[in-house]
């Protein structure tokens, strides 16, 4: 038997990301972020809030 965790729909969770790009935008920035272990950017910008800065991650 295979155990699973699933998150709820809703539920506030955290991606490992780096940022890829700061992008001036009238009178904030807002961040490209590319998702760790991809090449790919997400489509969407992120403002300063929407992120949390991490002081160290091992590398996978």
């Amino acid at each position: 038997m295979k155990v699973m965790e699933v998150y709820e729909v809703g539920e506030e969770v955290l991606i490992k990301a780096k940022v890829s790009a700061i992008i001036p935008d009238k009178d904030r920035f807002t961040y490209e972020v590319t998702v760790s272990g991809e090449t790919e950017k997400l489509k969407h910008r992120f403002q300063h809030k929407d992120l949390t800065q991490v002081e160290s991650v091992p590398s996978i």
